[in-house]
């Protein structure tokens, strides 16, 4: 008789559970000459098999959609933002072109209904804003109800009824502007670079914005051109980016601002307090 070794003559291993992602496998092998068996584990894989993105809910202008995929072997799922619808702006004004530096400023303004053309087919690029223009729109990214203020003006040359008076009394009332002088807004007058500044760091003050942010304006060569009233608003105008130079070195603080820079500016003011 010979003596049994005790060693399995063991084959190689067989998979008899296929792992999935969520659940082990097991595996086995068998001795070729006994029967014996031994099995081991297979680990999870934790790779999901994935089937097609599926919309559940689709975007809109306002909101952003949800999608979703599911895998085909535990069930899990996952989902992904899909980007709110944006619109295609059609252009309707002759001078505004494609692809200027200010085209997409404009049709943004003319989309959220801030800045409106002087006609159905022009903006009015080139003109100066006025300070009457300038209350409007200010009134307009504010979404203010302006019927508080109908039939009333504090103001010597606004006259009441006039369509920039609510916004102006607006202004007022709420400390946005006080005047050009006692009893006078000014509202013909051309808005320089420097009230911008100072109008929207006004408005951002009174709105609880944060307003602390300042730049070095030394490196301009017209800094004394910068009125004393305007030296610290313009420095967070720059340092919040809705003011640049007309070049390097320069701010030209009081040239007056045309429609198309200022629809630069809104836009930029717009995204960062109110998207």
């Amino acid at each position: 008789m010979i003596t049994a070794t005790g060693e399995h003559s063991y084959g190689e291993w067989t998979v008899t559970v296929p792992a999935t992602c969520a659940t082990d496998g097991e595996e086995k092998r068998t001795c070729a000459n006994c029967d014996a068996f031994e099995t081991k584990v297979i680990t999870a894989t934790g790779e999901h098999s994935y089937g097609e993105w599926e919309e559940i809910t689709p975007p809109t202008a306002t909101e952003p959609g949800v999608q979703q995929q599911t895998c085909s072997v535990c069930g899990a799922v996952q989902t992904k933002e899909i980007p709110v619808i944006t619109p295609e702006i059609e252009n309707p004004f002759n001078d505004v072109p494609e692809g200027q530096w200010y085209t997409d400023a404009i049709l943004y303004c003319y989309e959220k209904s801030y800045m409106a053309g002087v006609s159905d087919t022009e903006f009015g690029r080139k003109s100066n804003v006025t300070r009457a223009m300038f209350v409007t729109i200010l009134a307009k990214i504010d979404n203010a109800e302006l019927s508080a203020y109908e039939g009333k003006s504090s103001f010597v040359d606004v006259a009441v009824g006039k369509w920039y008076a609510s916004a102006t009394e607006w202004a007022l009332v709420n400390g946005y502007t006080s005047g050009i002088a006692e009893g006078y807004f000014g509202y013909k007058n051309d808005v320089t670079r420097e009230q911008l500044a100072t109008f929207f760091y006004t408005y951002s003050e009174k709105k609880g914005y944060d307003v602390s942010g300042r730049k070095d304006l030394s490196g301009y060569s017209d800094l004394d051109r910068v009125h004393g009233w305007a030296l610290d608003t313009m420095s967070w105008a720059v340092d919040f980016g809705l003011i640049s130079g007309t070049s390097a070195t320069t701010l030209a603080p009081r040239n007056s601002a045309t429609r198309a820079e200022l629809a630069v500016i809104v836009q930029k003011y717009a995204k960062s307090v109110k998207e």
